[in-house]
């Protein structure tokens, strides 16, 4: 058994026999704890008051409660407890909705169980993590009451306000006011910055911004000093791994004179901003190939069209359309329909480019931005793209290509008509063909 998540306890609420069995199935191998499994939302209420639990695992379209009022309801009665959500690609509720309501991650139906595996990782390091630093501000309370028991009055004040620094959740700083290095770093900062007290001490706090942070901070530090406090949002800091913590800091400049320092509290916003990206990024994707959805084509493609008219550089479009794809649904069914276009979505994700985009338009519809490239590179990549599908399981299917190049005076619904009047041609010699407008 893995002893490191044998006493966490899961329930997993989903009404599809098939589907709640296999995650059943899936959750005990692989994290060899107890999993309760529930097929409606009223039942899910009743067990949880007699049963405790870490994680829920809950299908936002379950039977009985369910939905945004089942969650907000549950968070409110057990607060301790995480709840991951399932929805599927007809949920009206905007992803951002289950965030507000408590929800600690979602993932979209159909995906692969090992997806939802690894949200469950993340839930279990994040109570982990939560875990180890209740337990380090209850050491550090007993080490307090401990001095306090022996100290005048005087140094428990001393005292009182240290264990203030150091037990305050948000991570904290305090800098020389002339020179902004680092006199004092609580812990809660250390572990942002993944550092130890002693290697950040004495260092110039702007060392540990990225370039842009540690040029805002700089335009904006005299202003904030004449005022004795400001925020600034969305800045750096560049962690020992390597990556970018993201905070808002609360800057305040404390005594005056030589005594004068600067109170810098900072709030964590990593996690949230790279929720709400992952946020944006679902919402632009299509749900079945992973490609860029139509909305997110019109952006892109505005977009790019003015790059293209600023920088004097090439752009190509290709549009693509699968050849004998009805005749494929009518014969093998929507399932294998659904494969087709999977197939054909992987085709062009690993034959474009990296500054390339691909997206589905809708049905068996596809293009492909191909940015600083002119018609010829375009029919390079639309050639990899044709030749990729035709080795897939394709079903009969095929696919017919349109490439168009951007000329002058051109808007993006020009230059994607050019491209469909080119898959259109494509298409009436015989399909499985390649035409340049």
């Amino acid at each position: 058994m893995n002893e490191s998540y044998a006493h966490t306890r899961i329930m997993v609420a989903d009404d599809d026999p098939a589907f709640g069995d296999a995650l059943l199935t899936m959750m005990r191998e692989r994290f060899a704890c107890p999993v309760r499994l529930v097929r409606d939302g009223d039942t899910a209420a009743r067990v949880l008051e007699t049963e405790p639990f870490d994680i829920v695992i809950v299908n936002m379209q379950i039977p009985g409660a369910h939905g945004l009022e089942f969650v907000e309801d549950l968070k409110k009665r057990w607060p301790e407890i995480d709840v991951i959500a399932i929805t599927g690609r007809a949920n009206p509720c905007p992803y951002i909705e289950f965030v507000g309501a408590g929800v600690s991650d979602f993932v979209s139906k159909p995906f692969p169980l090992e997806e939802l595996e690894a949200r469950v990782m993340r839930v279990l390091e994040t109570r982990r993590q939560r875990r180890t630093l209740i337990w380090g501000r209850e050491r550090i309370l007993r080490r307090v009451k401990a001095v306090e028991d022996t100290a005048s009055n005087g140094e428990r004040g001393d005292i009182q306000y240290r264990a203030i620094f150091e037990l305050n959740m948000m991570p904290t700083l305090v800098l020389d006011a002339e020179t902004l290095c680092l006199r004092a770093a609580n812990k809660a900062f250390c572990d942002l910055c993944g550092r130890q007290c002693e290697a950040l001490l004495h260092r110039d706090f702007r060392e540990l911004l990225n370039g842009p942070s540690r040029v805002r901070l700089e335009q904006v530090f005299a202003a904030v000093s004449r005022t004795g406090r400001g925020t600034l949002s969305d800045m750096c800091i560049e962690t020992s791994d390597g990556t970018l913590a993201i905070v808002d800091l609360g800057i305040t400049f404390i005594g005056d004179g030589d005594e004068r320092f600067v109170h810098v509290a900072c709030k964590d916003l990593t996690e949230q901003k790279a929720l709400q990206q992952e946020l944006v990024e679902r919402a632009a994707r299509d749900g079945l190939t992973g490609l860029y959805n139509q909305r997110a084509l019109r952006v892109h493609l505005e977009t790019a069209v003015r790059n293209a008219q600023a920088n004097k550089q090439p752009l190509s479009v290709l549009s693509i359309d699968l050849d004998n794809f009805k005749q494929c649904n009518d014969r093998y069914g929507h399932p294998v329909g659904d494969s087709v276009l999977r197939s054909a979505g992987q085709a062009i994700l690993e034959q474009i480019r990296s500054l390339d985009a691909g997206f589905r338009n809708g049905g068996d519809e596809f293009c492909v931005l191909v940015r600083s490239a002119n018609a010829a590179i375009g029919q390079t990549v639309a050639e990899r793209i044709r030749v990729a599908f035709e080795k897939s399981e394709c079903y009969g299917t095929s696919m017919s290509i349109g490439i168009a190049e951007y000329r002058d005076s051109m808007d993006g619904n020009a230059l994607m008509k050019a491209a469909d009047d080119a898959l259109y041609k494509a298409k009436s010699r015989g399909k499985n063909a390649i035409c340049v407008a």
